[in-house]
């Protein structure tokens, strides 16, 4: 039974792999494509460039899996089907469920794998894409981490602590040098709002460093100019994708705790919670289509309609999540709706096989 059971985890293993390979060389190769328009900017090369999808590649991987996993299962027990080895198996005395368990068991430790390199792989591989591709395409050092936004422009240095999906800026921190490196002064805000091509602070505060004294101003409000580039901004808008569970967390409390809206980040969450299981589920599906409508039918077939069946479940899977944003919906309920209905999609055709 042994032997069995990794030469059929074996089958989907490999297929979920290739699966994954293709569709992620896919979008390495569109999106290198979109970059070469960007080449000559800055220091923005066709180097640079390639080096920032690479660094792109485990938020795909981690994005593509579910898809991958339902393709490559259909094509791992697919190839088993079609030399009849499934057949000899339940000869065998081996069952359905037995298989189903199998492959389950394996996609449970794809499961571990896909919550670990969500975690900690796609966070740090994004900030560092994003931190590469903004210093060649702007010509200013910068440092984009979960504790901030760092950049140096002159002989100043840039801290923000928090950049919103809406433009605006929350604690800033301004580090004013002389031409050798003495510091001059210090400015703080609490926000800063782009208006009239200037950025207007708020609630400001400060220190200007003499010989021998502090002096300390406080102000309303300030005009700045060339805080950040509206380009660049675009760039650094903390993006929920790009965030761990625990970041996304922290996120959504600091926006609750200062009254503004955190549902966008409440949806990446639920998201990033249910990926795992929605892979379980998509293999699952895979095996049901297998055990039942394909069970004859040719490779191209099955890989076709697991695309397909990715399709659907992509565009149900983004209605219902923006539904649940535009309608104030209950955001788990709206994330796991589609796996729910494809798992008992899945119940069903087994139960009609056996």
């Amino acid at each position: 039974m042994k032997l069995i059971r990794r030469y059929i985890r074996q089958h989907v293993f490999y297929g979920i792999v290739g699966a994954l390979l293709v569709l992620v060389s896919l979008y390495a190769f569109s999106l290198f494509i979109s970059e070469i328009d960007k080449v000559g900017r800055g220091s923005y090369d066709l180097s640079s460039a390639a080096l920032y999808v690479l660094l792109t590649l485990p938020r795909r991987i981690y994005e593509l899996f579910p898809t991958a996993a339902l393709i490559g299962a259909l094509f791992g027990l697919g190839s088993l089907a079609n030399h009849h080895e499934l057949t000899v198996l339940r000869a065998s005395g081996v069952s359905i469920n037995r298989i189903v368990s199998i492959v389950l068991r394996l996609g449970l430790g794809l499961m571990v794998f896909v919550i670990a390199f969500g975690e900690w792989i796609v966070p740090l591989s994004e900030q560092a894409a994003q931190n590469l591709r903004t210093e060649a395409l702007y010509n200013r050092p910068t440092l984009n981490t979960e504790y901030g936004y760092w950049s140096r422009d002159g002989q100043r240095f840039i801290n923000v602590r928090h950049i919103h999906m809406n433009g605006e800026l929350q604690h800033i921190r301004l580090y004013d040098f002389d031409d050798d490196f003495q510091l001059k002064r210090v400015l703080t805000a609490q926000k800063a709002q782009f208006h009239d091509q200037n950025w207007q602070l708020s609630g400001v505060e400060e220190k200007i460093f003499h010989l021998d004294t502090v002096q300390q101003v406080f102000s309303e409000s300030l005009h700045v100019e060339g805080l950040l580039e509206q380009d660049l901004l675009k760039i650094l808008v903390v993006k929920p994708e790009y965030l761990s569970l625990w970041g996304l967390h922290q996120y959504i409390n600091y926006l609750n705790s200062s009254g503004q809206s955190s549902r966008l980040y409440e949806l990446a969450f639920w998201k990033k919670v249910f990926s795992p299981l929605i892979m379980l589920v998509m293999i699952y599906s895979a095996m049901s289509f297998i055990f039942g409508p394909l069970r004859s039918v040719t490779t191209g077939k099955r890989i076709f309609l697991g695309v397909i069946v990715g399709v659907v479940f992509h565009m149900l899977s983004q209605i219902l999540h923006y539904a649940g944003l535009v309608y104030h919906l209950n955001l788990p309920l709206s994330v796991a709706t589609p796996a729910v209905l494809f798992l008992l999609w899945g119940v069903f055709m087994m139960r009609r096989v056996q």
